[in-house]
């Protein structure tokens, strides 16, 4: 997810992201390839890339493996973009957001107007 600078450049924050068990050789070479050249590409233009594990940023916003607390926060977080997270099978989109919030917040350090609840707010 490309974060935009203060001075107009672009620094993104990817999630590190990894194979699991079980998962098939073909999925796994497909999903490499394609991050292999997006990696690739940003490199070509000399932009350094900020990885950011899957833990660390959930962890900054107390939320665990389930995809429904992440879409839950996502939808309070970014009320305005509400319809984007509005089905179950959104908490990719929902995940993508809070990953960008998470960069911006800090590999960026830029501030958030409001106080960023947690998951545990939320769903309460």
């Amino acid at each position: 997810m490309p974060l935009p600078c203060r001075n107009g450049c672009w620094k993104p924050a990817p999630e590190a992201s990894q194979a699991f068990p079980r998962q098939g050789v073909a999925s796994v070479f497909r999903y490499a390839r394609a991050a292999g050249v997006a990696e690739g590409v940003i490199a070509a233009c000399g932009i350094s890339i900020e990885y950011v594990s899957p833990a660390h940023w959930k962890r900054a916003f107390h939320l665990s493996a389930d995809k429904e607390a992440s879409r839950a926060l996502a939808i309070a977080r970014f009320p305005d973009a509400h319809a984007f997270f509005t089905r179950k099978r959104d908490h990719g989109a929902a995940e993508a957001c809070l990953l960008a919030l998470y960069g911006a917040q800090t590999v960026l350090r830029i501030k958030s107007d409001t106080e960023t609840p947690t998951a545990a707010e939320v769903v309460s």
